[in-house]
């Protein structure tokens, strides 16, 4: 099934991004509660997480709309968006704050975009773009 040329896939993807990014916001924004981050016993700052939580939602937000455009700058934003929050979802859950629901969500996104079909889409060859490389042919000059 295909959207305005695109895979729903991607077009979920999108719409899963876009609303994860927002939510992020909304938290930052002060609309509902973050979770606090400590290392080891030592509290960080709320400021500072807010800061890494915009900045990733950001990230969130820059790599759904490029690869809703199917940019491979978008999928390269999207794979690292989806990789810090995996490791922050996975911090929380150490932590004792899990949160299954988007751990889950974040697993499926980085399975989905790391498929053979979503990455040739981004990242096909050259051969398989239409273009021919320059080079020598066999047994004869440039």
């Amino acid at each position: 099934m295909r959207i305005a040329g695109r895979p729903f896939g991607i077009v979920a993807l999108v719409v899963l991004a876009v609303a994860g990014g927002l939510w992020a916001l909304a938290g930052v924004a002060g609309l509902h509660a973050v979770n606090d981050f400590s290392l080891k016993g030592v509290q960080i700052a709320p400021e500072v997480v807010r800061v890494v939580i915009a900045g990733w939602a950001g990230a969130l937000l820059a790599g759904a709309l490029l690869l809703l455009a199917l940019h491979r700058w978008g999928w390269v934003l999207l794979m690292v968006a989806t990789g810090l929050g995996l490791l922050g979802s996975l911090w929380q859950w150490w932590m004792g704050n899990p949160e299954p629901i988007r751990l889950a969500l974040l697993v499926v996104t980085a399975f989905y975009l790391n498929g053979h079909q979503v990455r040739d889409l981004f990242f096909r060859s050259v051969e398989r773009a239409g273009v021919v490389p320059i080079a020598p042919q066999e047994g004869g000059r440039r």
